[in-house]
Formats: structure tokens, C-alpha cells, sequence
């Protein structure tokens, strides 16, 4: 099955016995000039997904490779696990709850790292599907870029993991790097980008399925831990990034940060815990990044957009607001 194969696709899944189907079925049907093999990593699944497995094993076992787990080891390991099955120049990942739309999905992004030997992974569009009804649209706006340094990825990345296609040995390196960081897709392509700019192509060809939209709108204790949970991972992430670069995007990241801390203040007034409110409600005038003019000036806009919506939250929640007074003291 070795010979000649040019592309490795991973998938990872875990109970995923109502997508796994159709994720599978959404890259056996690429068409393109080049071999490509499957490989699956079933980290230990109790529902159906490991008879669907075994059984498009048995109807495509020239294509398909199982990596079965006796328990459960975690989505990084069991995405290392599979990734060490994979043959090919290059590796596409697809998470099972995910599926790609276009059949010529393989053979576009191949051509792009065919064509461009520098570029260590490319990606395209993605739509979002919610759970919750809300209605699909494209990850990013229309864009006419076809490549994007480290500090544009910083900034705006579109980098979902089962939008990519990487060279084998970056994406090796980058899962590795990246292993411990929850927001795993979009810190692997900062990683990658250190090696050359990342290639677009501005086709939507993959889902992403969004199973918790994360909102504050009805102010319910389930959201308001998933918005600290998420705001968590991307302080990690920044974090990471701060440590893995020495620092030197810190000021690309300000924004960002700033945008958390304010996600952060919001959940914890809603929760009446008035210390970690005053620790973000700082945060989000103090930077640890010693910033120029132009820096500044960067931040500028948004620093007030937070301002604005900081203002009327407050005036949204006079009681609450009385009480952080109160905690300052």
C-alpha cells in the first residue's frame, strides 16, 4: 500500500459514532492524480465508532488503516500515535466530527506546496455549522491573500486543523512543540510559519461542526464557565507563544489579550467574584510588553471599543457594579 503514496490523511475520533461516517465518506470521495491513504486514530471509543471503523476497514483495506487504543490516551497523543502511521510527502488532517465539501480539495492544496517548496503547510476556508441552529457561515471573509507570514496568522488565522495540508516533518515538529496547548490548530501553524509564509487557497471545501457556541447572550451559568474555560486556553496559548518566540509578538497580541481579559471580567461580575474581576478589569489597562508609538496606536481602537462595551455592562448591572465598587476599597 506504501508505494507511491504522496498524501496521508489522519483522522482522530473519540465517540464520534454520528460523524465519523461522514467525515471518512468526505475523503474517499477526492479526486485527484496522486495515491493517498486513511489513517484513523480511535482513542478508545465506548459508543458505535468502533464497528463503523472496523467496517470501512473491511471495505477499503488497500485505503484505510485502523489505530486502535486500549484507553484512553488524549486527543494529542492519539494524533501523535496516528500521525506515526501516516506515509507521504504530506499529511491532511480531519477531525471526526468534521468533513471537507469538495472533492478537489487534496488536489488544490497539493499543488499549492508542489509549486511553492518553501510554504511548510497551506489551508483554505472553512464554514461553521452550530448545534445550536445559529446560522452557518464562512470561518473568515472573502480574502484575496495567498500567503500569510507569522504576524498576519497572529493576528487573523483561519488555520483549522482539517482545513490543512502540511509538509510531514513541519507538521511532526509542530504537533510536538504544541502538544500541551489546548488551542492545538492555530498554535501549530504559528509554529510552521517560522519556516516560510503559509499558503491560502480562498475556496471553502471543509465543515467544522461547533457543538457549544460559547455565548454570554442568555447569561446562563453554562455559558459563563465555557467563556472562562475558552478564555483560559487562549491565555495559555498566548502564553506559549510569549515563551516559544521570546516575546517578540507579544505586541501583536495585545488585542487579543485585551479582548480575553474583558471576556474574563464579564464572566467573573456575572459570578460575584469581585478579586479575579479587579485582576482582569488591570490586566486590561497593563501590558508585561514595553510598546512604541506604532504599538500603541494599534491598540488604540479596540482599547476603546472594550472601553464602551466595559461601560455599559457596568451601567447593565448596577448592583453588581456597586459590589466591585465596594471590592476596591
Amino acid at each position: 500500500m506504501s508505494a507511491g503514496i504522496k498524501v496521508g490523511v489522519s483522522i482522530i475520533t473519540y465517540n464520534q459514532e454520528d460523524f465519523i461516517a461522514e467525515a471518512i465518506d468526505s475523503v474517499l470521495m477526492q479526486i485527484a492524480d496522486f495515491a493517498f491513504q486513511i489513517v484513523i486514530g480511535d482513542d478508545n471509543s465506548t459508543d458505535s465508532t468502533p464497528k463503523i471503523l472496523e467496517r470501512y476497514r473491511e471495505n477499503h483495506p488497500d485505503r484505510i488503516r485502523i489505530v486502535s487504543h486500549t484507553q484512553n490516551v488524549g486527543a494529542a497523543q492519539n494524533m501523535l500515535d496516528t500521525l506515526s502511521e501516516c506515509e507521504g510527502e504530506y499529511i491532511a488532517l480531519l477531525d471526526g466530527d468534521d468533513y471537507w465539501t469538495s472533492p478537489h480539495k487534496l488536489q488544490k492544496l497539493v499543488a499549492v506546496l508542489d509549486a511553492h517548496l518553501k510554504c511548510p503547510m497551506c489551508f483554505h476556508n472553512t464554514q461553521l455549522i452550530f448545534q445550536n441552529g445559529t446560522q452557518p457561515h464562512d470561518f473568515w471573509p472573502p480574502k484575496s491573500q495567498s500567503f500569510f507570514n507569522t504576524t498576519e496568522l497572529l493576528r487573523d488565522s483561519g488555520a483549522i486543523s482539517s482545513a490543512t495540508l502540511w509538509r510531514r516533518d513541519t507538521l511532526l515538529h509542530a504537533v510536538a512543540e504544541t502538544k500541551a496547548v489546548i488551542i492545538g490548530d492555530k498554535a501549530r501553524a504559528i509554529v510552521a510559519s517560522q519556516f516560510g509564509d503559509i499558503g491560502y487557497v480562498a475556496e471553502t471545501m471543509s465543515v467544522w461542526r461547533i457543538h457549544q457556541a460559547g455565548s454570554f447572550s442568555n447569561g446562563n451559568q453554562q455559558n459563563i464557565e465555557n467563556n472562562i474555560r475558552k478564555s483560559t486556553a487562549w491565555f495559555q496559548f498566548y502564553q506559549f507563544i510569549d515563551e516559544y518566540f521570546s516575546g517578540t509578538y507579544n505586541a501583536v497580541l495585545i488585542p487579543d489579550m485585551i479582548l480575553q481579559h474583558y471576556v474574563m471580567f464579564k464572566a467573573y461580575l456575572r459570578k460575584g467574584e469581585f478579586k479575579a474581576c479587579i485582576y482582569h478589569l488591570s490586566s486590561m489597562f497593563f501590558s508585561r510588553a514595553n510598546l512604541g508609538t506604532r504599538e500603541i496606536s494599534s491598540i488604540f481602537v479596540p482599547f476603546l471599543v472594550m472601553l464602551k462595551l466595559l461601560a455599559v455592562d457596568l451601567m447593565r448591572m448596577p448592583a453588581m457594579s456597586m459590589k466591585l465598587i465596594r471590592a476596591f476599597r
